[in-house]
């Protein structure tokens, strides 16, 4: 082979490709297979009749350099048989003359094979050109390499000689052409097929370059020097301030009052005795309950045992009734003042409710012996004798301090089916909290386990207590059957048939027609029309085995499954059936299954603009009532317990909450769109098992610090694989939320009271630092999920590309472009109306749902940061202007080079570098290549020696796809990363990323360029961590004591005074740096129709977007 390719190959690959096309070859068998680490692609062709089939294999690391290494090999077995001399007499070509490329026959199997095409004006090509160039004639190269090159005059043309040493021990190539500048690409051509073979291309080539001025390096030097400087102030003017996120019990309890036994007594009489006509129809309804037909063996288990496991199907009444058969048993035995219940909801819609109900049924207001507590409102019972419902959450709260549930007798954990990280931490964490109390020989709780369907025993076996004789004996279950209803399924052919025999054609078609309905359809009965045959898939299997789907690839996040955030729903199909369902029954709730807010309100709109039309007058509250049952719509959630008129029926509109948690004794009829997809188990999969880990571990160090995470996570009842564990250990401590020895930090203790996941979560206190709170926020919140809708089809895509490029304004930033995107939605919702910002979002492709998510939990996040006093007390939630934290923390929000740079060092390590001689392709620190999203907003940015920072990644059938990218330069990445060494005459960032220096435009030496920038960014990481610890020493986390000292003395200003400064110098000296970077895109050439053009937006809106 090395032979073949010291040969003039240019125009041998020219006569090949005329022989080929001219079907001279019969092609018998081709096919390419992944291994390991590299491809292999082999043909079987027969070049005539004559001869003896030709076998060719080859391999190679990139499967696009299979097709030259093929025809090499080929004309090299065609040389050696001496058939190529045959062809050359009797099949004469002209040198010179282009031969476009057609591919041949496709096999019944395998890939398509092309040969390699000559044109000189390929893109790809072109690209392998130019960069090898500017690696050969580079002057960091000098040392390592002796590359020389001339063009000649010759009687075929023009040749060029090229001569390398260094890289391998000598390579001389010849090759010919019509000008000078074909000559030239065919020697580049070949001495990078030549490179391709041995690892020294690799060696000689930098992920990046940037240029050093000396202005830059004086500038690097005084910013430094002023952070040491600051620095030192700031540690010895902030006091010390040991983690206090153990916090004491998360509300007040009202004191015991004297004679409580009596209390409670008397208000169990009166709800066994009371004879309203209320009281006495509620009774009736409780009776008829199958869990109080198994009243006292559920007590008898429960107070025998530690733990105990109660299935009860849905509809059983475990919910509501369990907690007051234990409370009602404690007050007829007189220990009613110590029987304190608390019942973990997986939901707080459904800790809500249940509170409602059993306090109704209890013939008492919500707060006296019956409360609740989730996120942001509570309405706490009395201590002594009391149930409390909670969510999960609350509940892992309350276990940062373990005296925190020394005050309660029973806990049960409702709903273990659902199976969601957080109900599996808060066992693991329960059982560890309860086995630690009873070493210090402390009371502890009564555990009751209770769900519809459960492995019973999988659960009695990690509830096992040991026995005096040291056995284990599994926690004892009892199974209480529901009550069984007769329900008839109707699908969608049969419900089409209904809406077509009741409805005239032109009132269904005004149905079938609204948005999103054709589409459902048209998708439905493609995929029943399917032909069952061979597919692509099913070929490119026989390659070889795909990378698994949940593969941990530390230190980067997971490679996450694709999904559909905004799926096509039958809103048409929905509203007929509801029409159809009160015209045709007399009585009953009609449940309607949504995916979220968004859909609710386009299905209330419908019902409403139709109503009219269909006799219907929903506005008559007598006959009609729609409800909304979303956790986010407390006041509509209250409405269910009202009492109805007689004859009135209820429309609900709820989210799949209602199917799990909640059961509405009234509904007569359902309708759920579903949404499709592939299932090959019955019940759910165990959420630890698949999710990100990275906020439970940071939560399970602060309930348990004591055991370390690996070890920790071992005991719980169906344990993660140890690398996804590890992938968030190294997550947190890339984050700084851990140090080395797992030990959690002040910015980790932070992070871990934030309701964000940690990234997110310093995403936001790095806005509050730099002052550029809002972007941060939008970005928080999002968390690497997506503000635009996904496409529907190929044309959408398009679409979509083009508008988010639009909102990035230049930046060559998703990240830009969604926050751009957001305030553009909420400019037109603040100067006109929902239904104007709806159309808007519409329009733009922009998910009104996802923004809607953002705007509700940014107000919330920012209650939070108020309260925590992580921003000033009389910090506006969100200003007249629509800014979130006001004036004063959005000073920098419009600066694209500092947003650029908060992200980089918030979502480091998940950096990548445009892969060399692969246009289109990056690699990272753990993938030798991935995409970039097909909408993404930096499609354009694919030279080598561009660099991205991501979201996250999502294994697709194409491979590895980067989300949400950001073009960042080189002085940007070393200033904001970490993990930067030194390594011969460059600097290797994060064991993988080479960074090297043009150094034409300075005096200064290398080691001193080299050692100015190691030290600056040593600096500035020092500096940012000082800041998150000056932001925490003079907030909510301050031990309350030294907080009231510091006041008392007056020194509580004083530290947030040089806390202030502090940032202001990190701020301005982050700006000052970046204004000096000379790294500027150049965008690709115009002749490359890569994208289409922009389209002018016909929407006009006043919003000042984010520009570069």
């Amino acid at each position: 082979m090395q032979s073949v390719l010291q040969d003039d190959n240019e125009p041998h690959l020219r006569r090949l490709r005329a022989l080929w096309e001219s079907k001279y070859f019969t092609l018998h068998r081709m096919i390419a297979r992944k291994a390991e680490d590299h491809w292999t692609f082999h043909m079987v062709c027969r070049p005539t009749d004559a001869v003896d089939p030709v076998n060719i294999s080859v391999s190679d690391p990139e499967k696009r350099n299979l097709d030259i290494k093929a025809a090499l090999a080929l004309i090299h077995a065609l040389q050696s048989e001496g058939i190529w001399e045959q062809w050359n007499n009797s099949f004469p070509t002209d040198n010179h003359s282009e031969v476009m490329h057609k591919p041949c026959r496709r096999p019944n199997r395998g890939r398509k094979f092309r040969l390699p095409s000559t044109r000189y004006q390929s893109n790809y090509a072109r690209e392998l050109v130019s960069t090898c160039k500017g690696i050969f004639t580079h002057a960091n190269l000098d040392d390592r390499l002796n590359f020389d090159m001339d063009v000649s005059s010759s009687v075929d043309g023009l040749t060029c000689n090229m001569e390398l040493t260094g890289a391998l021990e000598q390579v001389h190539i010849t090759t010919q052409g019509q000008t000078a500048r074909a000559a030239e690409y065919h020697a580049f051509c070949l001495l990078i097929l030549m490179l391709n073979m041995t690892p020294a291309l690799k060696s000689l080539i930098p992920h990046a370059t940037f240029t050093i001025n000396d202005d830059l390096l004086v500038s690097m030097d005084q910013v430094r020097n002023s952070l040491l400087e600051a620095g030192d102030v700031v540690q010895k003017a902030c006091p010390s301030n040991p983690r206090t996120s153990r916090k004491q019990w998360l509300f007040q309890r009202k004191p015991i009052e004297n004679g409580r036994a009596e209390q409670l007594q008397q208000s169990l009489d009166k709800i066994n005795n009371a004879q309203a006509p209320r009281a006495i129809a509620l009774r009736s309804k409780r009776a008829q309950l199958p869990v109080n037909g198994l009243k006292q063996p559920v007590l008898e288990l429960i107070n025998q045992n530690p733990y105990t496991i109660v299935v009860a199907e849905t509809g059983s009444g475990k919910s509501s009734q369990i907690p007051q058969i234990i409370l009602n048993d404690a007050i007829e035995r007189k220990k009613g003042a110590a029987c304190n219940i608390l019942c973990v909801q997986p939901r707080r819609i459904a800790a809500q409710m249940l509170a409602e109900r059993v306090a109704e049924e209890r013939l008492e207001p919500v707060g006296k012996n019956v409360g609740y507590i989730v996120h942001g409102v509570h309405e706490v019972s009395r201590a002594g004798g009391s149930i409390t419902f909670c969510t999960t959450g609350i509940l892992l709260r309350m276990l940062q301090n373990p005296s925190s549930i020394a005050g309660c007798s029973h806990i049960m954990l409702d709903e273990v089916h659902e199976r969601d990280v957080n109900i599996d931490f808060a066992m693991l964490a329960l059982k560890d909290t309860l086995e630690r109390l009873q070493e210090r020989g402390q009371p502890t709780p009564k555990i009751i386990i209770s769900s519809a369907t459960v492995d019973v025993d999988l659960f009695s076996s990690y509830f096992s207590t040991k026995q005096p004789d040291g056995t284990l004996s599994p926690a004892p279950h009892i199974t209480i059957p529901g009550r069984q209803y007769h329900v008839e399924k109707y699908y969608l052919d049969e419900i089409l048939e209904d809406l077509m025999s009741f409805f005239s054609p032109e009132t269904l078609a005004s149905f079938l027609q609204y948005k999103g309905t054709p589409q459902f359809l048209r998708q439905h009965y493609e995929q029943l029309d399917e032909p069952e045959a061979e597919t692509e898939t099913e070929a490119e299997a026989q390659e070889g085995p795909a990378e698994e789907e949940n593969k941990p690839s530390t230190p980067d996040q997971t490679p996450e499954t694709a999904d559909h955030p905004d799926a096509v729903m039958p809103y048409g199909i929905i509203c007929a059936k509801i029409f159809h369902l009160l015209k045709t029954s007399e009585s009953g709730s009609i449940l309607v299954f949504l995916p979220g807010l968004s859909q609710f309100g386009v299905i209330a709109r419908m019902l409403d603009d139709h109503a009219d039309q269909m006799g219907v007058d929903l506005h008559n509250e007598d006959r009609f009532r729609l409800l909304k049952l979303h956790s986010d719509l407390p006041e509509e959630m209250e409405k269910l317990s009202h009492d109805m008129p007689s004859g009135c029926r209820r429309i609900i509109l709820a989210t799949t909450v209602a199917e799990a948690s909640i059961t509405i004794p009234d509904v007569k009829s359902s309708v759920n769109s579903l949404q499709p997809y592939w299932t090959l188990r019955v019940t759910k999969a165990p959420e630890m098992l698949s999710v990100n880990l990275d906020s439970v571990c940071l939560r399970a160090k602060d309930i348990v610090p004591h055991i370390p995470l690996l070890d920790l996570f071992e005991r719980a009842i169906e344990p993660p694989p140890k690398e996804r564990v590890q992938a968030a250990i190294t997550s947190l401590q890339n984050l700084g939320a851990l140090d080395r020895d797992e030990n959690m930090t002040t910015l980790g203790s932070m992070l871990g009271n934030l309701p964000v996941a940690p990234v997110a979560g310093k995403l936001v206190l790095m806005g509050i630092v730099f002052r550029c709170l809002e972007p941060m926020l939008i970005l928080g919140i999002l968390n690497g999920s997506d503000i635009f809708r996904a496409p529907l089809d190929d044309d959408d895509r398009r679409f979509i590309s083009q508008q988010r490029k639009k909102f990035a304004e230049g930046s060559h930033s998703d990240h830009i472009a969604k926050v751009n995107a957001f305030k553009a939605v909420q400019a037109i919702l603040q100067e006109q109306d929902l239904q104007a910002a709806l159309a808007f979002a519409f329009s733009e492709r922009i998910s009104l749902r996802a923004f809607q998510n953002v705007d509700w939990k940014a107000k919330r996040l920012m209650e939070k940061l108020v309260a925590s006093r992580l921003v000033d007390q009389s910090t506006p939630i969100i200003d007249d202007d629509g800014r979130f934290g006001g004036a004063e923390f959005n000073v920098n929000s419009q600066d694209v080079q500092l947003i650029k740079a908060v992200v980089t060092h918030c979502l480091f390590p998940r950096i990548s570098a445009a892969k060399f001689a692969s246009p289109g392709f990056f690699v990272t620190q753990t993938e030798k290549r991935t995409l970039l999203g097909p909408t993404s907003s930096t499609w354009e940015c694919r030279e080598h020696g561009t660099l991205l920072v991501y979201d996250s990644k999502i294994l697709t059938s194409d491979g590895v796809v980067l989300r949400s990218g950001t073009v960042i330069s080189p002085l940007m990445t070393c200033l904001l990363s970490k993990d930067l060494v030194r390594e011969d005459r460059e600097i290797v960032i994060d064991a993988w990323l080479n960074m090297a220096f043009n150094l034409q435009h300075t005096t200064e030496p290398r080691e001193k360029v080299i050692n100015s920038i190691l030290n600056l960014s040593d600096t500035v990481d020092t500096s940012l961590r000082l800041a998150i610890e000056s932001l925490g020493r003079s907030s909510v986390y301050l031990n309350p004591t030294r907080r009231a000292n510091l006041t008392a003395q007056g020194r509580l200003e004083e530290i947030k005074s040089t806390r202030d400064a502090f940032h202001h110098l990190i701020r301005t000296s982050i700006k000052d740096i970046l204004m000096r970077d000379t790294y500027k895109f150049e965008a690709p050439n115009p002749d490359e129709p890569d994208q289409p053009e922009m389209p002018d937006s016909s929407s006009s809106h006043s919003w000042e977007g984010i520009h570069a």
